[in-house]
């Protein structure tokens, strides 16, 4: 049986488009969390079964964002615990 490897999605900005300077936060952070929603359709589709999600260690915002949307989806299991307490800059999730 063909075995899927997990997905690795970098939420880091400058890696995604090509002229960062050219959008203002609230802009950067709707693509971040568009392009979060659409990896995480497309490991449920394609049956993979791990995403890792690179947001970085920066003032937050991108971390709750990525936090929040978590929170809202059904049949994952992500390491929540240790959101305030560790300063990690990616989450695991695993779909069941």
């Amino acid at each position: 049986k063909h075995h899927k490897k997990h997905l690795v999605l970098d939420l880091h900005f400058e890696n995604m488009v090509k002229n960062p300077v050219d959008y203002d936060a609230f802009e950067r952070l709707m693509i971040q969390r568009e392009k979060l929603l659409e990896s995480i359709d497309f490991c449920r589709k394609n049956h993979i079964k791990k995403l890792q999600i690179i947001h970085g260690i920066g003032d937050g915002v991108l971390q709750k964002m990525v936090y929040d949307v978590l929170e809202g989806l059904t049949n994952i299991e992500y390491d929540s615990d240790g959101f305030f307490y560790h300063q990690s800059g990616n989450v695991e999730v695993k779909f069941l």
